[in-house]
């Protein structure tokens, strides 16, 4: 288990996007051998059920 850093798509940010990470997150797209810029699918779900799911870029490489 690792922290993998996910930048937002060029123009989007947390407050565009709605969130103020209270929310649950789901990230799919995650696998070993990750590529630098592979994209990310995150889904984040408020308190109130309220969905945002947008697309991130990994910002890492691993040879695993």
């Amino acid at each position: 288990m690792g922290v993998v850093p996910l930048l937002f798509k060029a123009g989007e940010n947390a407050q565009i996007l709605g969130l103020n990470g209270e929310e649950w997150y789901e990230i799919n797209g995650l696998k070993s051998g990750i590529i630098k810029d592979s994209p990310i699918t995150v889904t984040a779900t408020s308190k109130d059920g309220e969905v945002t799911t947008f697309e991130t870029k990994a910002d890492v490489w691993s040879p695993f």
